[in-house]
């Protein structure tokens, strides 16, 4: 019998958290019994080589960010036809709406949509995003079901209209042999940054954008700073760099300025996860946070916002506070500092153990074949 053909559209594929989840997902499925497809929108993306480099096809339709072209959807009708797919799975409100459209033209048997985020801030999408999930809203009973990544998403999208056949609740899944606990790695990037042993070492990993917040993150610094004077603190992801006017304003307002380290985009994130002593999520809106998991996974206990699922996701191994308070945040990392090397280490031990019982990424990814299997079946 061969293999069941699975197409996944998406926007774009530069890194990000859908795109992440993609990759983890296709390069991991059993090739004995899946075949992926990926189609992106555009062109480029980190995404695409490591999803290639894998091993599985992906096709690109041209278009440019932001840019609907007729011609474009026309080819997506094009390779649908050619590959015939048993399953379309489509991870943004884009890919969703368009999918729906070409993949019920093309009578795919099973189109499924992903949700991927809460819904965002007025002001916050692009009027092509609000457009389609809008219409998304209106055409949501039509896929076979929608699948999303936390119970808040799923509320949200609720909330606006969404009424699908079917929800099906899959969260993210971290890899426990890349992102790992490591001593060497604290050692090595205290040496990196030219600091002693000792520091107390506080990061946040994700680009600048006004959903991530890192101004929270530099002002609970300055307030952490008063106390704690020798504690350093790292921004890593892209536009945490030193052009970036807007984050220096932040940083001229205290103290910590000096202590602040702003790493830019960096390909060796899970050793630098490992080596901090506290992870810091200051998001105003996420749905599942990926950085959240892969802390946990490395070993580092988290003081995180309450947005999304992150409540749900650390349970009792970190500690969770309002967004956009830097206060409620300098006093959640005093919370684990105060507990010392030791204690935090056991902490986050018990945050690994949270992951592995939950979020296992091999776990995750023989739910999303078992969901595929289940999904062709019925419509046969």
């Amino acid at each position: 019998m061969p293999p069941l053909k699975v197409v996944h559209l998406i926007d774009g594929l530069t890194v990000g958290g859908a795109e992440m989840m993609l990759y983890k997902l296709v390069s991991r499925m059993d090739r004995e019994q899946f075949e992926n497809v990926v189609i992106s929108f555009m062109e480029e993306g980190a995404v695409r080589k490591m999803i290639e480099d894998a091993g599985i096809r992906v096709c690109t339709l041209g278009m440019a960010q932001g840019k609907p072209s007729p011609k474009a959807f026309f080819t997506l009708m094009r390779l649908l036809r050619k590959e015939k797919p048993a399953v379309l799975q489509t991870w943004s409100k884009t890919a969703d709406l368009i999918g729906i459209i070409a993949g019920k033209a093309v009578r795919i048997p099973a189109i499924l949509w992903n949700i991927r985020s809460a819904r965002k801030q007025k002001g916050q999408y692009s009027r092509l995003t609000a457009t389609a999930e809008a219409l998304c809203a209106k055409l949501s009973r039509l896929p076979r079901l929608v699948v999303a990544n936390s119970k808040v998403g799923q509320e949200a999208y609720t909330e606006i209209g969404y009424r699908p056949k079917e929800w099906r609740l899959l969260p993210n899944g971290f890899d426990i042999g890349k992102y790992v606990p490591d001593e060497s790695a604290r050692v090595w990037l205290r040496e990196e940054l030219g600091l002693s042993q000792d520091t107390l070492l506080i990061g946040n990993v994700g680009r600048y954008h006004v959903m991530k917040d890192q101004p929270t993150f530099v002002r609970a610094a300055h307030l952490f700073t008063e106390k704690h004077p020798d504690a350093h603190y790292l921004l890593i992801g892209s536009g945490n760099d030193a052009s970036n006017a807007e984050l220096q304003a932040v940083l001229s307002e205290g103290k910590a300025a000096p202590n602040v380290h702003l790493l830019g985009e960096r390909s060796d994130v899970p050793r630098i996860m490992a080596g901090l002593d506290i992870f810091a999520l200051t998001s105003t809106s996420e749905a599942f946070p990926n950085v959240v998991g892969e802390a946990m996974t490395c070993g580092v206990p988290c003081a995180v916002t309450d947005v999304g699922d992150t409540a749900v996701v650390v349970g009792d191994t970190g500690i969770v506070v309002p967004p956009s308070q830097p206060s409620e945040m300098a006093q959640a990392w005093e919370q684990l500092a105060v507990l010392g090397h030791e204690g935090r280490r056991e902490k986050g031990q018990t945050a690994r153990k949270r992951i592995l019982e939950h979020y296992d990424l091999n776990a995750i990814v023989k739910r999303y074949e078992s969901l595929y299997t289940e999904v062709s079946t019925k419509t046969r």
